[in-house]
């Protein structure tokens, strides 16, 4: 499909497509949500997606990825939602703390959610979201992860 002339567009679901690789979708200057769900992306390339990307709504849940390379380009990125990828090691989120405007993260299903202590250590690295795993982040939670020293422990990170 040709995404150049679709300037304006504002939505586009794509989920359940097979789609492997993206095409770089810098021209699409109006892309508020990207539902990418149940497809077969393994890797999010560097020149998929850039800074001026509006994108506040990404969908990646069920596509097998392993790290969080280059979301960290989607600087008005509010949601992410990344349920059921292989997600494994709980430092990929650091790729993420820049990004301010993030308020809802879904990781469930990934390796990483099984982790000692993961909900804790995602609060702590990302202390600006308002909800994680579609569950809302508590002020009691948010106390527990500051307060929290993680060491570097095999299995934990």
């Amino acid at each position: 499909i040709q995404l150049a002339p679709l300037r304006e567009l504002k939505l586009l679901r794509a989920s359940h497509n097979e789609i492997t690789k993206l095409v770089p979708l810098d021209n699409l200057r109006q892309l508020r949500e990207l539902n990418l769900r149940g497809n077969k992306l393994r890797q999010i390339e560097a020149n998929h997606f850039s800074s001026s990307l509006p994108i506040k709504i990404l969908k990646l849940d069920d596509n097998g990825l392993r790290n969080l390379s280059n979301i960290n380009k989607l600087l008005r990125l509010r949601a992410l939602t990344m349920t059921g990828n292989r997600v494994a090691d709980i430092n990929e989120l650091d790729r993420l703390a820049d990004l301010q405007y993030l308020l809802d993260i879904s990781l469930a299903s990934n390796p990483v959610s099984r982790k000692n202590q993961y909900r804790l250590m995602v609060i702590k690295k990302l202390p600006f979201l308002r909800s994680l795993d579609s569950k809302e982040i508590l002020d009691e939670e948010r106390d527990r992860a500051e307060m929290n020293v993680f060491t570097e422990i095999k299995g934990i990170n």
